[in-house]
């Protein structure tokens, strides 16, 4: 083989080095992307088990807690399964959900409350506490509620139900 050959070679096998390499960093970018969506799945489930708990073993509902906590308006941030569940939870308790908040929402009806977005946050009557389902995103939606004026005590269904 002569000198020209190797470093032909050389050359070949280092293009081929970092071709594998880069398509190995963008699978383990999708894995921990995957893993990342699974660990904030399961938090939910759990989350949700934690709700089931609590009403069925103990018979707190989630409107026991908050009429604890004083609480006898909320608005709940959230419009997905656990905003529903949390609805339905509060169905029959002395606590009255006003609205909806959803960042991404936009304006109308959800299960027959008004669904509030931030460009129309300031036309919502003050209720006594927002509570946000989802809990990962938990401290941005508070600083984004905070922006927009709101003063209402805002909490995490997380920290809610431990």
């Amino acid at each position: 083989m002569t000198k020209k050959d190797k470093v032909v070679l050389l050359v070949a096998a280092g293009l081929s080095f970092n071709y594998i390499t880069k398509r190995l960093r963008k699978i383990n970018t999708r894995i921990d992307g995957c893993s990342s969506r699974i660990y904030r799945a399961n938090e939910y489930v759990d989350l949700y088990a934690k709700i089931m708990h609590k009403k069925n073993r103990e018979g707190l509902g989630l409107g026991e807690t908050l009429e604890g906590m004083g609480v006898k308006t909320i608005a709940i941030y959230g419009k997905g399964t656990l905003g529903d569940e949390v609805q339905d939870d509060l169905e029959h308790s002395n606590v009255h959900i006003e609205c909806y908040i959803d960042k991404f929402a936009k304006e109308g009806t959800h299960n027959g409350l008004p669904v509030f977005s931030f460009s129309t946050l300031s036309e919502m009557e003050p209720v006594d506490l927002i509570l946000v389902t989802p809990i990962h995103a938990f401290h941005s939606v508070m600083r984004d509620l905070y922006a927009e004026g709101r003063d209402e005590r805002v909490i995490s269904l997380k920290e809610l139900i431990k």
